[in-house]
């Protein structure tokens, strides 16, 4: 759908499925778990929704009147089937940060926001056990 169109203001949210070998269903890539790669993505999306990737979110701008577009940037080579798109009227909700300074939160529909914090109150701790348990390996995500 070009910029030009209407779309659809019905939608919930869109996300995407890459594993194992789907990811080269949204992108043209080599998709087996054998590769690593790292990427740069620019998602232009309707005002009114808002986009998550598996990587680091490097800005936002105005397209038009109508349309943003975000762009993101994977510093951390991974395979291709780690690559995550969500699209929607999502939230996003902090939990804290891990002992390491890694910031701990979830991402769902608006509606399911405090179902996700409880489910997911104890991240912190689980992220806190696993820096114990492999002290030598760092979280690679900036």
């Amino acid at each position: 759908m070009t910029p030009s169109q209407t779309h659809d203001k019905t939608m919930n949210y869109l996300y995407t499925q890459c594993e194992t070998t789907a990811c080269r269903s949204i992108a043209p890539m080599m998709d087996t778990p054998a590769i690593k790669i790292h990427w740069d993505a620019k998602i232009r999306t309707p005002n009114e929704y808002k986009v998550f990737m598996s990587a680091s979110k490097t800005s936002t701008v105005a397209y038009n009147s109508t349309f943003t577009e975000t762009f993101f940037n994977s510093p951390v080579m991974v395979q291709s089937y780690l690559i995550a798109i969500a699209v929607g009227d999502l939230e996003q909700k902090p939990l804290g940060t891990s002992s390491g300074g890694i910031p701990i939160g979830v991402i769902t529909e608006p509606g399911m926001i405090a179902k996700s914090e409880a489910e997911f109150k104890n991240l912190a701790v689980w992220f806190n056990a696993v820096a114990v348990y492999f002290p030598s390996t760092p979280y690679p995500w900036p």
